[in-house]
């Protein structure tokens, strides 16, 4: 088994690898089983519902990319099949997120009230705040990282994750599910 550790002590992490097997876990063909069983027992229930890429995005793309760490954000206390519904109506209204730090306050209140409710015209805290966290997020994404959540990505797992946890309503768990 190859060595894990370089002469620093600290842990290298071969990404490539890493995908390859994250992505063999999620593969298509699991999720849709697993899907399928959990329908057999909970019918009406969307056991992945970030499967569900946006219309007119192809699946790993930049714009793919984007409705995950944007969705992910905002997901703290919400069901996820609403999530991840209003994150594609938004994807689908805009044609792009990479213009989400553009968008009006108003205009993203309005989107997202039909799911969220009301509070996110009146947020009394950062977890009930979507609005400001999608803009917060994007326009820290585009300042520091051109744009692309891909580009959080460093030479180690603490760089990438600390680099993740700098952005409004990621924590180390959800760090961690965004290196996956």
């Amino acid at each position: 088994m190859e060595d894990m550790a370089n002469r620093n002590g600290k842990i290298k992490v071969n990404y490539q690898r890493t995908a390859k097997l994250a992505k063999a876990i999620v593969s298509k063909e699991n999720r849709e089983r697993i899907h399928h069983l959990k329908e057999l027992q909970y019918p009406g229930t969307q056991l992945f519902p970030d499967a569900i890429v946006p219309k007119g995005i192809k699946e790993g793309s930049l714009e793919h990319a984007l409705f995950l760490f944007h969705s992910v954000s905002i997901d703290s206390m919400r069901q996820s099949v609403h999530v991840y519904r209003v994150m594609r109506k938004i994807q689908e209204e805009m044609g792009s997120l990479t213009q989400l730090a553009r968008m009006g306050k108003k205009r993203l209140e309005n989107l997202l009230a039909d799911d969220f409710g009301e509070v996110v015209r009146n947020p009394q805290n950062s977890t009930t705040d979507p609005v400001g966290t999608l803009l917060k997020n994007s326009r820290k994404l585009k300042k520091e990282y051109r744009g692309n959540p891909l580009n959080l990505r460093s030479e180690n797992v603490e760089e990438t994750l600390g680099r993740i946890c700098e952005f409004n309503q990621f924590g180390n768990p959800k760090a961690t599910q965004k290196i996956m």
